[in-house]
């Protein structure tokens, strides 16, 4: 089972191995595929005999199984990733910063850092679809940036990639 899922999700995988082994072995869906090495069709007995193994392979797995333990946000933060800036240009006093569009369903918005004409930073939030900021008050020589995702819409959390620095010239 855990090759098909590692195989369709990462972080699936990581949230699945967290708990494996955890509390009373529950059972789990065990499908046998098989034929005899001249091609021949196994008969019900000798299918019924490997099912049992396979199950019973299982059981002692999950018995012996030590869970990765910690939460599944852990997961799913280490598994996000920054949208790119494709052009930062400064022009005028004023900072046009344009990212790439995301495709990912759960990114929220890009959050931007700069020093500011005042000398303070300050943070501005560019919330998806749009994909270009304007910053009349940068001083500074460089921008932070990280990407915001809302797994959910009802979800009160928000998770965040790790911030990436560009220079500004």
């Amino acid at each position: 089972m855990i090759e098909i899922v590692f195989g369709e999700s990462a972080c699936g995988s990581l949230k699945i191995a967290q708990t494996y082994g955890k509390g009373k072995y529950r059972g789990s869906a065990v499908s046998i595929f098989m034929r005899h090495e001249d091609g021949s069709v196994p008969s019900s007995d000798e299918m019924k005999k490997a099912q049992l193994q396979a199950q019973e392979q299982e059981r002692i797995a999950w018995e012996n199984a030590i869970p990765l333990g910690g939460k599944s946000s852990d997961v799913y933060e280490k598994l996000l990733f920054n949208t790119k800036v494709k052009t930062a240009v400064l022009k005028n006093d004023v900072l046009t910063v344009t990212f790439a569009a995301s495709l990912e369903p759960t990114f929220f918005a890009s959050e931007i850092t700069y020093m500011s004409s005042e000398g303070k930073n300050k943070t501005v939030l560019l919330k998806a679809p749009a994909t270009q900021v304007k910053i009349d008050d940068f001083a500074g020589d460089h921008i932070t940036y990280r990407s915001v995702y809302l797994p959910e819409e009802t979800a009160i959390d928000y998770f965040y990639s790790e911030s990436d620095e560009l220079e500004i010239n």
